[in-house]
């Protein structure tokens, strides 16, 4: 079973009552500091012009943009997010 495998299988036979309860508040802590890090970092200077761009190019509405609203294809959703997140 390759590695690619053995990941997916681990997530889908993961349930909320199989993680440790010191595990819970610690990832819920690492999700909102990420939220919080990508809706402000969505913001700054270098942010803005990528979102101006992937508004253009429209497509599907799928996901959003966090910060911005409205719905672009997910692929450039991640893009941005996933930019803003490192920023």
């Amino acid at each position: 079973m390759g590695a690619t495998v053995m990941f997916a299988k681990n997530i889908v036979e993961t349930n909320y009552n199989t993680v440790p309860s010191d595990v819970i508040e610690p990832t819920k802590k690492q999700i909102l500091d990420t939220l919080a890090v990508i809706i402000a970092g969505g913001h700054l200077g270098n942010v803005s012009p990528i979102v101006d761009l992937i508004k253009e190019w429209s497509g599907k509405g799928e996901s959003t943009i966090l910060g911005y609203g409205g719905r672009v294809p997910s692929p450039n959703a991640a893009l941005v997010n996933g930019f803003a997140a490192v920023t």
